[in-house]
């Protein structure tokens, strides 16, 4: 079974909610995974348009 929530700073996140992180520069994502304690986050890249799956650690998000 899947985990549908997970802890971001001390609030909880459930799946369809805007998340917040850094990879570089500051983006965010929906998330659509939570896998142990990472985040599985759907970003879409404004430069090709494409959406693509990023993995980030809870500890490094934030709810937008």
């Amino acid at each position: 079974m899947t985990t549908q929530t997970a802890t971001v700073e001390g609030q909880t996140v459930t799946l369809g909610d805007f998340i917040g992180f850094k990879s570089d520069i500051e983006q965010s994502g929906r998330l659509v995974g939570i896998r142990g304690t990472d985040l599985v986050l759907s970003v879409y890249d404004s430069v090709t348009g494409d959406r693509h799956e990023v993995t980030q650690p809870a500890s490094r998000c934030w709810k937008e």
